[in-house]
């Protein structure tokens, strides 16, 4: 049997097509999204705070930061310390970082999860280097699920060339089965929440 022969054949036996279904907005909603986030990031290994301005931020920042400490903040209105943004510098360069700071674009209450596309950052690497992580996030763009949030990327029409989910600090399980916190990447991630006034 020659190949259109048995193409022609599967032709004539398929099914009539069906339109999709709508599925509309499927995902589950949460009548306090920062509060399920907060819980579900705990879940995940990080800690969140919500706080009322990029100041408080701040002022938390430096009580807990010790003397010579590194911090690279990528958030506008937060600066660096001992180390500045480059966008030169290579990946490795981010090992002997304390901190990094960014600013995420929005949250995902069901998981935690934040979403950080390139421009937030010089370099990926800075993500998973770093010893500790610290993202903002404003409570005003928090989402229930990851549809709503999927929704959210390149709804402008221009999807990112590079972005990551950031959910908890890095941890793996793989070996016998035990939890282990920053086995390859940022041993803590810590999510200001900055309340809309």
């Amino acid at each position: 049997m020659s190949r259109e022969k048995i193409l022609e054949t599967i032709r004539v036996a398929l099914p009539p097509p069906v339109e999709l279904p709508s599925i509309g907005d499927i995902g589950v909603t949460f009548d306090d999204k920062t509060a399920t986030f907060a819980q579900m990031l705990e879940v995940v290994g990080g800690t969140s705070q919500t706080v009322s301005s990029l100041d408080e931020v701040e002022r938390i920042l430096r009580e807990e930061s010790g003397s010579g400490s590194k911090r690279l903040s990528f958030c506008p209105g937060l600066p660096s310390e001992g180390v500045e943004p480059d966008a030169g510098r290579l990946g490795h360069d981010y090992a002997d970082v304390d901190l990094v700071v960014l600013e995420g674009v929005f949250g995902v209450a069901e998981n935690a999860a934040v979403w950080v596309p390139a421009q937030a950052v010089d370099h990926p690497a800075s993500l998973v280097l770093s010893q500790h992580l610290a993202i903002v996030i404003r409570a005003s763009e928090l989402v229930d699920n990851m549809h709503q949030a999927y929704a959210r990327i390149g709804a402008d029409g221009a999807l990112p060339h590079y972005g990551v989910f950031v959910a908890g600090p890095s941890k793996t399980a793989d070996i016998e089965q035990s939890l282990v916190i920053g086995a390859h990447g940022a041993r803590s991630l810590r999510v200001f929440i900055v309340g809309d006034a």
